[in-house]
């Protein structure tokens, strides 16, 4: 609203929808993080020896649907756009509300082909995915 001049005042019954493209991610915890959101069910944990190994091997499995992968920390931050512009960048898939900071998450996020199904990516077992993996409990 700055931007519109206003200093102060209140919206009522405002919504803004942003929607991003569809993209695949996987979701992972730093080691050492105790959150856990449903610790009454039992678990098994695995520790990844090479994060950007195991990426590129599911970007290599899936060579057919994805384009490639991007490593990085979750930020925790609070997200903003600018509801006047057309054209707002999309959100980034790596900044989420502080609220879920105890998740310390790692995501590697894929990126779809353009032009095909976005549906669920589903790999069989594979021994070098095997050989990154160390359970720890």
């Amino acid at each position: 609203m700055t931007r519109l001049g206003m200093r102060a005042g209140a919206i009522l019954a405002s919504r803004f929808v942003h929607q991003s493209p569809p993209l695949y991610a996987l979701c992972l915890s730093e080691c050492g993080c105790d959150y856990d959101p449903s610790p009454e069910i039992e678990k098994a944990v695995f520790q990844v020896n090479a994060l950007h190994m195991l990426a590129y091997r599911l970007v290599e499995k899936h060579h057919d649907r994805i384009i490639g992968a991007e490593v990085r920390r979750v930020k925790y931050e609070r997200r903003s756009f600018d509801a006047l512009e057309r054209l707002a960048a999309h959100a980034d898939p790596f900044i989420k509300l502080p609220s879920f900071a105890r998740e310390r998450e790692i995501r590697i996020v894929f990126l779809p082909r353009p032009d095909t199904a976005f549906e669920p990516l589903h790999t069989d077992p594979d021994p070098v995915i095997a050989g990154l993996l160390s359970r720890l409990r």
